[in-house]
């Protein structure tokens, strides 16, 4: 049973008072020098609390008896929304007559950001059943979540099935371009999408299939083998399980087996054995259209790339012109990327021409990018077009980001911090202390919630303009949420306030760290904003923990190696015991990388192990911008990317002159660390 609107508004507007009250008590008139009084999650410490979490799993587990009986215990609840949301939403899910209690969820909390989370599931299930004119009328609707992959398919699937006139084949192409460019291909709705244009002969189950297993969805790629024979099934399903055996009984006549089953197992198998799988496609090449010749050699490059290996760009130039977007090559944009890399990379340093191709091939988009405007940029230059390359690092110069910034100091352009905005009134703050949203966040953030907390918060930032912007990251600063402070004042374009995008808290526990292990208290701050953005129990998919996103088994190693008597893993979202347990890991890194912030950086996110195999493959020493372009893991690429700026900024906040990116880019050897036991 719902809470009568009054009765819930009077429950925002008490809680809103009593946090408003406790947070002006402890309120500091600077952020940046004190340890955030953190909304950090804890234990229910209601019955009501403990009821609305025992309701949010049951619906995760589906479990609808147990989720009516909880009714009368959260009546009356800030959150009720939440149980109410929960309620429909797992109708919708397990396909019951959900149309009424949808609507009427609308109807009653309209413009709320649990409206449109329903409004995206219903879609998902809509979009199950094949219901394409509701589907159609609910995306109009839609505000957030557009872009989810699934209901991204769903509505490739809803405009070509209510397509009736000459449009199909052109919507045909367009799915098929996103069935094989998707990150989730596998999933409900583009597997729908992809069933569909099977059906209607606009795709083959080739194609399907090399797009899954291009994802790693071996398992979406072994259910989708049904249409084909029995024989043909079996084959299959041997070069899933077993390629390199299936390619072995072929090898000696491999242009007369069946192509795209050899390109299927060719590909699983250079994933373990690269060289192997390149000596075979060699065989397979002359049975090859040119087509599945850019699709093997392109995929082969990829996997070489990202193993770093010298073989990577005769493979991509074995694809040939395939490659390119008006080739019909669906997966150019990112193949393409990834020849670039390997030309970044090639055995003699960089190849300026090679790179130059790989770039010219890209979609105008493409080429606009920071990233490859910047290394456009490099390219010309080495080739002798100074102004060419001149003009390429100005078009991005102005912008903020990692190459925005090198290509300013390409130019002689020094860092220059903007202003300080005008102030923030005391009305301005209480507008946002006064807002439902940003007090259910607030609770939500209280229960342990934070994702939903995320999501709450970010919707109130919807319409916001700057100085709003900055008036709701005060407000979630005084709450001791950095990160959303961080995250809201990110989205100011004209007022930016950099004390609020780069906080300093735990301000005399890291200087006193950074001056007995002898860093740059900039880098910490850099690399901890990158990792946790200040959120004290952050917790990753990987189990790492805390402020520095310790994983348990190396909080471990550290203390046992400084001799921290009274260490427990209890202990390690402890704000003095992970500052202290992860700067001495980033010590430990920094000397084992040859005192290098931008080497100890890879190695605190990817492991020293992987810097170790990456570095080896060098011949000689490498442009540290190079380094960094070509780090494997997509990943620790944008997380050294970002936190070496990010250092670069706090270090400018200091009041340091001479600030530059180029002085963290130094050349880079292949002269290996000694400690090998680090983890």
């Amino acid at each position: 049973m719902a809470v009568p609107c009054m009765q819930w508004v009077a429950s925002l507007i008490t809680v809103a008072i009593a946090l408003g009250v406790a947070c002006r008590a402890d309120a500091q008139p600077s952020g940046r020098d004190q340890a955030p009084a953190e909304a950090s999650s804890a234990a229910p410490s209601v019955p009501s609390d403990e009821a609305l979490l025992e309701a949010r799993e049951a619906a995760r587990n589906g479990d609808r008896d147990l989720l009516v009986s909880l009714a009368p215990r959260i009546a009356g609840h800030l959150l009720e929304t939440y149980y109410e949301y929960w309620k429909v939403s797992l109708q919708a899910r397990t396909g019951e007559d959900d149309a009424a209690a949808v609507r009427a969820f609308f109807e009653r909390y309209p413009g709320t950001y649990l409206a449109d989370r329903l409004r995206a599931d219903w879609l998902l299930a809509l979009g199950a059943r094949g219901d394409y004119a509701t589907f159609q009328g609910q995306l109009r609707e839609q505000i957030w979540n557009r872009d989810d992959l699934q209901i991204r398919c769903y509505a490739t699937l809803t405009g070509y099935a209510l397509e009736a006139g000459g449009r199909r084949d052109e919507l045909a192409r367009e799915a098929r371009r996103q069935l094989s460019s998707t990150a989730d291909p596998g999933g409900d709705g583009c597997t729908a999408l992809a069933e569909r244009l099977i059906d209607d002969g606009r795709l083959s189950i080739w194609e399907r299939l090399r797009a899954l297993i291009g994802r790693g969805q071996i398992a979406a790629a072994r259910s989708s083998l049904a249409r084909l024979d029995e024989s043909t099934l079996a084959q299959v399903r041997q070069a899933l399980d077993h390629p390199g055996d299936w390619l072995a009984a072929r090898e000696r006549d491999l242009g007369s087996a069946h192509r795209e089953i050899a390109l299927i197992a060719i590909t699983l198998l250079a994933r373990e054995n690269p060289p192997r799988a390149g000596e075979l496609a060699e065989r397979l090449d002359p049975a090859l259209t040119p087509h599945q010749r850019g699709v093997l050699w392109g995929r082969l490059g990829e996997i070489a790339t990202m193993k770093l290996l010298p073989q990577a760009q005769e493979w991509f130039r074995r694809a040939g012109p395939e490659l390119a977007p008006e080739a019909g090559f669906s997966r150019s944009g990112e193949t393409l990327e990834w020849q670039a890399r390997a030309a970044l990379h090639a055995p003699g340093g960089p190849d300026w021409s090679e790179l130059g191709n790989a770039l010219a091939r890209m979609t105008a988009d493409q080429q606009h990018e920071a990233v490859w405007t910047y290394w456009d940029g490099r390219a010309r230059m080495a080739r002798g077009d100074i102004a060419g390359a001149r003009q390429r690092f100005e078009s991005i110069a102005g912008a903020f980001g990692f190459y925005p910034r090198l290509a300013a100091e390409e130019i002689g352009r020094p860092l220059e911090l903007p202003a300080a905005p005008p102030p923030i009134g005391e009305e301005e703050i209480a507008a946002m202390e006064a807002r439902p949203g940003f007090v259910r966040a607030l609770k939500l953030y209280r229960l342990g919630l934070r994702e939903e907390g995320n999501h709450e918060w970010s919707w109130q930032l919807r319409g916001m303009n700057d100085h709003e912007l900055r008036a709701a990251a005060e407000y979630a600063r005084r709450q001791g949420v950095l990160d959303r402070m961080i995250a809201t004042s990110d989205r100011a374009r004209s007022e930016v306030d950099l004390q609020q995008r780069f906080p300093t808290p735990y301000r005399r526990t890291l200087s006193e760290l950074a001056q007995s292990l002898g860093i740059d208290q900039s880098w910490i701050y850099g690399l901890i904003r990158q990792e946790s953005r200040f959120v004290e129990d952050a917790r990753s998919g990987s189990g790492a923990q805390g402020l520095m996103q310790l994983l348990p088994r190396t909080a471990g190693y550290v203390a046992r190696r400084i001799g921290l008597q009274d260490y427990q893993p209890s202990r390690i979202n402890e704000a003095d015991v992970n500052l202290r347990l992860g700067a001495t890991y980033l010590k430990l890194v920094y000397d084992d990388q040859g005192g290098e912030a931008l080497l100890a950086s890879a190695a605190y996110n990817a492991g020293p192990r992987r810097l170790r195999q990456w570095r080896a493959t060098l011949k000689a020493p490498m442009d540290g911008a190079v380094f960094v372009e070509t780090i494997p893991l997509n990943e620790t690429r944008n997380y050294v990317q970002r936190v070496l700026l990010n250092t670069m900024i706090y270090a400018a906040l200091e009041g340091r002159t001479g600030v530059d990116l180029k002085s963290l880019l130094r050349p880079v050897s292949s002269n290996m660390p000694a400690d090998t036991d680090l983890p």
